[in-house]
């Protein structure tokens, strides 16, 4: 798998994502609104191909674990 190239907020949203923390935890340390949460999720899940919060979170760790290039 090919990962997308991410903006630096999507990066930010993404390593929260995969800790597992909620769009209101996201929106409340990034200091932006839920909808701009939601809109960030929406985006990585289509870019990253998969369907669910916990999908997601399983590319992304594989990815910060190095596996893919």
């Amino acid at each position: 798998m090919i990962l997308p190239d991410l903006t630096h907020r999507e990066q930010e949203v993404a390593a929260l994502l995969a800790e597992d923390e909620s769009n209101k935890e996201i929106a409340s340390e990034l200091r932006i609104s839920i909808r701009t949460v939601r809109f960030h999720v929406s985006n990585l899940l289509e870019k990253f191909q998969v369907s669910t919060r916990m999908e997601f979170a399983a590319v992304w760790r594989r990815q910060q674990d190095g596996c893919y290039q």
